[in-house]
């Protein structure tokens, strides 16, 4: 057997045994090489093809960068590819291949801004360009010392010409080839055209002449509403209190047994209200009273005796002094006793919170116990806040909401303020404006709360309603 090949590529082989040759082209194997070719191209095409369908797809920036910086890395074999925004000329990176969350604190990212900042493309942000990053061994920087990548491209989102303001920037170990920059650069342009999209915002429809004099008109007049003058108004907590209540004061010191008064009950002038534990006033009362006897008797005996012994004569004088100390001692005794029983001295409601709040309590003297109080002579008491403050005057109207009868107000007027704040608990700094109701009025009986509405001068419209604002910004800004 000898095989000899032709100089057009035919293989010839010859045999002994049969003397027909025979002959095999290489063209057939040509032919399932461009075949194959074909193929590739037409996948490549198919892919491309969606991508772009991909694209037109995304309903976002955020979802069209995603897409970009994966889909365009895989199209141009690149090892990475970032997805830049530019803020006046500074590139950002906003996405990375293989990732779907950013750490833009990583040294690399920062690092890579840095450096794109410094060395942009040559050809500018607003072109295609290759861009050489400056890498190695020698660099000063360890993120430079260890980038593998040195070779890049720029690939804008330019669409028309409008000046881009992101695009993706792939980079690997070699320079891009010219059919890979093309089909980077077809996705970069349908990215563009998308991205614009995205960003567009609806043109507003015009509106009718009509229209337009009816909201022209609208505006001017809630501009001239603005300087309409309104009373100045703010809402404050009340109570209904009385209006000279007489105090009922610990007299002694002790503890309370009893307050036989009921909260708001009725109690007439003499009538029993507070009972201490009387059980010392009474005892030492019991002493000095037998004290009293045993002084008196000694005096008998020594006027008797004075008669015949001149001693006793002398010791009557101190006999007569001993008795006076002892009766003034018994009168403090049962004075003490009478007051450990505090009664009524005048017709009205006793007014406090709770009996249990009293009942074995110890007080000294002076100590407040209750309020009785004149049902028919009360007045209303608001504790306005220091923030709402208002520029109150004796005479300035109040209307009282009542926490029973909200939907009927009750009218009243400013009788006095007070000019300092004070702590009031649960409420913090407030100021104390008292007011009196309005002849003819049912007033209240004493210890309702509501909401008082309180009326102040004049001002305009827009001071009243942005008076908050304009504080703060007083207080903070000094404007």
């Amino acid at each position: 057997m000898s095989i000899e090949a032709t100089p057009k590529t035919v293989i010839q082989i010859g045999s002994a045994v049969s003397s027909v040759p025979k002959r095999i082209s290489l063209s057939e194997g040509s032919g399932d090489a461009a075949e194959r070719s074909r193929n590739d191209a037409v996948s490549a095409l198919r892919h491309l093809l969606s991508v772009e369908s991909d694209i037109r797809t995304c309903g976002s920036i955020d979802e069209l960068s995603v897409l970009l910086v994966n889909e365009v890395r895989k199209a141009m074999g690149a090892r990475s590819a970032y997805f830049l925004v530019l803020r006046s000329g500074r590139p950002r990176v906003m996405k990375v291949s293989g990732t779907s969350e950013l750490d833009r604190n990583a040294p690399t990212i920062r690092w890579l801004e840095k450096e794109l900042q410094k060395a942009p493309p040559s050809s500018g942000w607003e072109s295609l360009s290759p861009l050489r990053i400056k890498i190695g061994p020698e660099a000063s920087v360890e993120e430079a010392r260890t980038f593998p990548f040195p070779e890049g491209y720029w690939l804008p989102l330019k669409h028309r010409d409008a000046k881009p303001d992101c695009g993706v920037l792939v980079v690997g170990e070699h320079a891009f080839s010219e059919s890979a920059i093309t089909i980077g650069a077809r996705i970069a342009g349908t990215a563009a055209h998308a991205a614009t999209v995205l960003t567009l915002k609806t043109p507003r429809r015009k509106m009718r002449l009509g229209y337009r004099l009816l909201f022209y008109g609208l505006c001017i007049a809630a501009s001239a509403s603005m300087f309409y003058p309104v009373p100045m108004t703010a809402l404050a907590p009340m109570e209904v209190v009385a209006k000279s209540p007489f105090v009922v004061a610990a007299p002694i010191d002790g503890v309370i047994e009893n307050v036989v008064a009921a909260p708001n009950s009725a109690v007439k002038q003499g009538d029993l209200i507070v009972q201490y534990v009387d059980t010392v006033p009474r005892n030492q009362l019991r002493v000095a009273e037998q004290e009293v006897s045993l002084a008196a008797a000694k005096l008998r005996q020594l006027q008797q005796s004075s008669f015949v012994d001149e001693t006793a004569k002398r010791e009557l004088a101190q006999a007569k002094a001993e008795l006076s100390l002892k009766v003034a001692e018994r009168d403090f005794a049962k004075d003490t006793f009478e007051r450990s029983s505090i009664r009524a001295s005048r017709d009205g409601i006793a007014v406090y919170a709770d009996r249990k709040e009293w009942v074995g309590k110890p007080v000294v003297t002076g100590q407040r116990i209750l309020e009785i109080a004149d049902e028919n002579n009360v007045e209303l008491r608001a504790t306005l806040p220091v923030a709402e403050v208002l520029d109150l005057k004796p005479g300035n109207r109040i209307r009282a909401f009542l926490n029973g009868d909200p939907l009927n107000p009750v009218d009243a007027t400013v009788t006095s303020t007070s000019h300092q704040a004070r702590v009031v608990e649960g409420q913090g700094l407030v100021y104390l404006i008292n007011g009196g109701f309005a002849p003819g009025t049912v007033t209240p009986r004493p210890g309702v709360r509501g909401t008082a509405q309180l009326f102040s001068e004049k001002a305009p419209l827009g001071y009243y309603l942005f008076r908050r604002p304009l504080t703060w910004v007083r207080q903070k800004v000094g404007l």
